[in-house]
């Protein structure tokens, strides 16, 4: 299993598991419990902007991460060389871009006006 998680062609999937799970973890009972109760679980601008900034911000990492690995496994297979001498500047940045921009934005976008 380690070996697998560190391969350069698995990383992404890997953090996309992690990112999905995280997802998963936080939203799903939050949102079963306002779709069983049909009101949210508490009742403050703070918790439903909270709310909101998290299902935004996961499910658009999520949503970069898996276009980013299908671009990536496009350079595993038809340009391998060219990945294994740039792999920093085709893996691992815009791995931190891909969880970095969205946090920032919709940190700025949902709680700039509070």
């Amino acid at each position: 299993m380690s070996q697998l998680r560190k391969q350069p062609a698995n990383q992404t999937i890997f953090l996309l598991l992690i990112i999905l799970f995280i997802e998963i973890l936080i939203d799903l009972p939050i949102r079963l419990s306002y779709l069983y109760e049909n009101q949210v679980l508490i009742q403050t601008g703070g918790f439903c902007m909270f709310w909101n900034w998290i299902a935004s911000v996961l499910n658009i990492i999520g949503l970069h991460l898996m276009a980013f690995a299908s671009i990536e496994r496009h350079f595993f297979i038809f340009n391998s060389q060219f990945h294994a001498r740039h792999r920093f500047l085709l893996s691992i940045i815009p791995m931190i871009v891909s969880v970095i921009y969205p946090l920032a934005f919709y940190t700025g976008t949902v709680f700039g006006s509070w």
